[in-house]
């Protein structure tokens, strides 16, 4: 037979190895959270530059085509295009949200509107999570010599953005808009 003493040694014993107490677990599961908050915080934050950025690079695109119309950078595009008469119309095109293309039309009179006819000079795609939506618009193109800004709605009619047009970039979830605005005068900025 076992003695009382030896008996009460291996009862306490087993009530020792019982596991993980409260405050252990508490601990970890804040550990967890915590983790788990800073990750997410920096996945806005990144959603958030990538948003400006993109907004940035779509308004970098249409200075540059702008830019290029007044230097005459085009002029050997036109050359090779076989534009009647100097009419190439050079603009951007966008298209589902996600993409968009600096184009050259070679049309006379010019329709400014993009067709298969039409030229492709480069095409953007939209950072991932990261889309546009144009208000009224969905071609823009910049006349020579002045460089002035048309824009061509849905129903191929022409806008007036003398009061100016917007074009908004946001993150798919909705957690950043940023807002660029056009006008007829060719002026292109971030709100």
């Amino acid at each position: 037979m076992r003695s009382k003493k030896s008996q009460t040694t291996n009862h306490k014993l087993q009530t020792n190895q019982s596991g993980f107490s409260m405050i252990e677990m508490l601990i970890v599961l804040t550990v967890v959270v915590l983790i788990s908050i800073g990750f997410f915080y920096k996945f806005k934050i990144d959603k958030e530059i990538l948003t400006e950025l993109a907004a940035k690079e779509i308004v970098y695109s249409i200075r540059e085509v702008k830019q290029k119309i007044l230097s005459g950078d085009f002029n050997e595009i036109k050359m090779n295009k076989n534009c009647p008469n100097d009419v190439c119309i050079f603009g951007i095109n966008f298209f589902g949200g996600k993409t968009y293309r600096i184009f050259i039309e070679k049309s006379y009179p010019p329709n400014y509107k993009f067709d298969q006819e039409d030229l492709i000079l480069e095409e953007k795609n939209m950072p991932r999570g990261v889309s546009y939506l144009t208000e009224d618009f969905k071609d823009i193109f910049f006349e020579s010599p002045y460089g002035h800004l048309k824009a061509r709605g849905i129903n191929d009619i022409f806008i007036d953005c003398s009061e100016g047009c917007f074009l908004k970039v946001f993150s798919d979830e909705k957690s950043k808009e940023v807002n660029i605005r056009l006008n007829n005068q060719g002026l292109v900025y971030v709100e």
